[in-house]
């Protein structure tokens, strides 16, 4: 009878030779658990889905650097975490700007109120420019 790994190993080659099919077959077998430990790791289950569906595109990206030297799944789930946290680290390290401003008189108004339909901050500050050096 064979084993998990020997299984996953023979699936792992055929995905390695180009047969697609098996790596689909490796896919269906391990989504649930990555999707778990994504869980775990993540609390948001739209994350959870991207960083899953990134994990297996990297693991098909680099399948064929994969030598069977551990099991398949242990392999996967080092993508997995690393995934999860490049993803964390990513989003600690964005800076939200607001459009929106305040006044001294308790107003708020966003900077981008002025701004014809389509058009883009610094096509705005160009036209302005322009303007003022018609004058």
């Amino acid at each position: 009878m064979s084993t998990e790994r020997e299984i996953d190993a023979v699936l792992v080659r055929k995905a390695q030779a180009g047969d697609k099919r098996a790596f689909e077959v490796l896919v269906s077998k391990y989504q649930r658990r990555i999707l778990r430990l994504l869980g775990r790791i993540l609390h948001n289950q739209s994350d959870v889905e991207d960083i899953a569906q990134e994990t297996f595109l990297k693991a098909y990206r680099a399948l064929p650097k994969f030598r069977n030297e551990s099991a398949f799944y242990t392999w996967l789930y080092r993508i997995a975490v690393n995934t999860a946290r490049n993803h964390i680290s990513s989003k600690h390290n964005q800076v939200f700007v607001s459009d929106q401003i305040d006044t001294q008189d308790g107003e708020t108004f966003s900077l981008l109120d002025n701004l014809t339909d389509g058009e883009t901050p610094e096509t705005h500050m160009h036209n302005r420019e322009i303007i003022e050096s018609l004058q």
